[in-house]
């Protein structure tokens, strides 16, 4: 739809230009049914005359709002789908955080396993390192002895031995020396055999 823009503010003026429905203006006054306007963009724009004021809105254009929506309505489109995508970049890296920690927590039970297995095996290794000084201990102490024992069955050996060889040496001399009492013995019985 196309309105007058006229020199007058009457049907009688002079036709300036011929503006459409949707183009923009400034209105300057207005006085029995008529308003001055400015004309701001599109054909005729800067030049000043009147137009009827029923013919004017106050409102944008439909066409204008339509527009404006549309670009508001590619823009939230636009967003969605970079919220879209956002949203399925986020889900996935969830999923893979999620599988991580899983993994994790996996690992960290056998670590856990494994910890306590070597707490109870370096328990047993204090326990058996405690009971291998002792038998360390015990067998040094054993071996002391067994010297020990074995230096006085050697002493005990010598001395045996000596005093077998002192009996052995003995019984000859306990011989003679029997022999010479009993000689004598003998010879005062019969004095006058021997000689």
């Amino acid at each position: 739809m196309e309105i007058t823009l006229r020199a007058g503010p009457s049907n009688g003026h002079k036709v300036i230009a011929m503006l459409t429905s949707a183009q923009p203006v400034e209105v300057a006054e207005t006085r029995e049914g008529w308003s001055r306007v400015k004309v701001l963009a599109g054909e005729g724009a800067g030049r000043a005359g009147w137009v009827l004021s029923r013919l004017l809105m106050t409102r944008l254009p439909w066409k204008a709002q339509y527009e404006a929506m549309r670009t508001v309505n590619e823009d939230i489109k636009d967003r969605y789908a970079n919220f879209d995508q956002r949203w399925r970049e986020l889900a996935q890296r969830e999923q893979n955080l999620t599988r991580q920690l899983d993994e994790a927590t996996r690992a960290l039970d056998q670590v856990r396993g494994e910890y306590e297995e070597l707490k109870q095996g370096s328990a047993n290794y204090l326990k058996f390192k405690e009971e291998f000084d002792r038998t360390r201990a015990d067998l040094e102490a054993a071996e002391k002895n067994l010297q020990q024992l074995g230096s006085e069955n050697k002493s005990l050996k010598y001395s045996q031995n000596i005093k077998w060889f002192a009996a052995g040496a003995l019984v000859p001399l306990a011989g003679w020396v029997v022999g010479i009492v009993m000689g004598r013995r003998r010879n005062r019985r019969y004095p006058g055999m021997y000689h």
